[in-house]
């Protein structure tokens, strides 16, 4: 975020504000009914936390501060994940 100097809000960013953190729970899902494991699904779910909890809410916190009224707009229209 610190080097962004445009908002993309077009393409699949109007579908979702974390498309590749989206596209990386989907392959971990993938994988976990690719091996069969019931014990690899429960990953997913702390992935799922880790991400939400200290990567995208760091990024949205700092995407706030750069791009202000046209970021919130954003916020309001764009759900975070699906």
């Amino acid at each position: 975020p610190e080097q962004t100097h445009t908002l993309i809000t077009h393409g699949v960013y109007r579908l979702s504000r974390n498309p590749m953190y989206l596209a990386l729970l989907l392959l971990l899902l993938g994988w976990s009914l690719i091996l069969a494991n019931g014990l690899a699904l429960l990953g997913l779910p702390l992935c799922f936390w880790y991400l939400d909890r200290f990567q995208v809410r760091t990024e949205e916190q700092q995407l706030r501060q750069r791009f202000t009224t046209d970021y919130h707009a954003y916020q309001r229209r764009t759900r975070r994940w699906l």
